[in-house]
């Protein structure tokens, strides 16, 4: 009798981890799924991480000096124009996007994995270069979810990044100061043919159990 209590107790506990892990909100993996191998590379993760730290980890105030958009299309902002505040609030839309995202979320506190989308540079190439191929956006896969709550918020429908033919993305795992839970966060990049690199704008969306095609990373 004393092992069936001891065989109980033990069955309810794994079955309680189970149930925890299978109801938890989604977390970033353990590894970086497409870490920076090349320089080049680096330098591109090196300038999305800086540009979210001159914009996303701070508290601004943007009521007062907000600029009405007169365009949804984003300007090239580099590093310079990021330090400047009345640089980059040149930029309606832009200042638009970061005010939203700073009511609802606030400010970045926690990064995790920064990686260059491969799809999404490897079509920025082929627009470059029209002897390259541009590829198919991957799509995403579906995990079984039992939660109903969750059901219903895999059923809600999500927008994904339109990128430019001249943009590509850098993604980034992040949490906010008002959320608790993990989103994903697009570095929205242009460069140069010489490879100075230029912000366009972010997209932000929540980590959720299966993603929509072509919002992978």
């Amino acid at each position: 009798m004393k092992y069936l209590v001891i065989l109980s107790v033990l069955i309810a506990f794994s079955f309680n981890l189970s149930a925890e892990a299978r109801f938890a909100p989604p977390s970033p993996p353990q590894k970086n799924p497409h870490e920076a191998q090349t320089p080049e590379d680096k330098a591109r993760v090196a300038f999305a991480l800086k540009a979210v730290g001159l914009i996303l980890e701070k508290n601004l105030n943007l009521e007062q000096s907000q600029e009405k958009s007169v365009s949804s299309l984003f300007l090239n902002k580099d590093l310079n124009c990021l330090k400047t505040l009345l640089c980059w609030q040149k930029d309606g839309a832009f200042v638009e996007e970061v005010s939203g995202i700073q009511i609802a979320k606030g400010r970045v506190v926690e990064i995790k994995h920064p990686h260059i989308i491969p799809w999404s540079f490897e079509n920025f190439k082929a627009n470059q270069d029209p002897n390259q191929r541009m590829i198919e956006k991957p799509s995403s896969e579906t995990n079984p979810v039992e939660d109903k709550t969750a059901l219903k918020e895999e059923a809600k429908p999500m927008e994904i990044p339109q990128l430019l033919a001249d943009e590509y993305m850098i993604h980034l795992y992040v949490r906010f100061s008002k959320q608790s839970n993990w989103y994903h966060l697009n570095v929205i990049v242009t460069e140069d043919k010489e490879g100075k690199l230029s912000l366009r704008h972010f997209f932000v969306t929540p980590m959720r159990n299966s993603m929509p095609p072509g919002a992978v990373c």
